[in-house]
């Protein structure tokens, strides 16, 4: 009877001994778990933030080539104006001369 109480709390100190490894090994799977958890985590946010960088890159460009566009058209529209302005002073120029000559007999 001896014989088999030493069996069977050799048998149980085994299965603590089981359990803790079992509890450690489980421990150790979490902790893996969690840190390819954060590093999928951290990766995707690299990730995210250079997208988003990207579309804000791209958002500043288009905006810059718009406003290059309006300033363009905008010059031109200047340029036009400016143009015609120097166009109907030419015609009145000598209507104007004659009139500061005839002033001055």
């Amino acid at each position: 009877m001896d014989n088999i109480l030493k069996k069977m709390l050799a048998v149980e100190a085994e299965a603590e001994k089981i359990v803790q490894q079992a509890t450690q090994e489980a421990e150790k799977i979490r902790e893996q778990g969690r840190l390819q958890a954060n590093e999928w985590s951290n990766k995707k946010q690299t990730q995210l933030a250079e997208e988003v960088e990207n579309f804000l890159q791209r958002q500043l460009s288009q905006a810059e080539n718009q406003r290059q566009q309006q300033l363009a058209a905008a010059e031109q529209q200047l340029q036009k104006r400016q143009q015609d302005f120097q166009a109907q002073i030419s015609l009145r120029l000598p209507a104007l001369r004659q009139a500061l000559l005839g002033a001055e007999s």
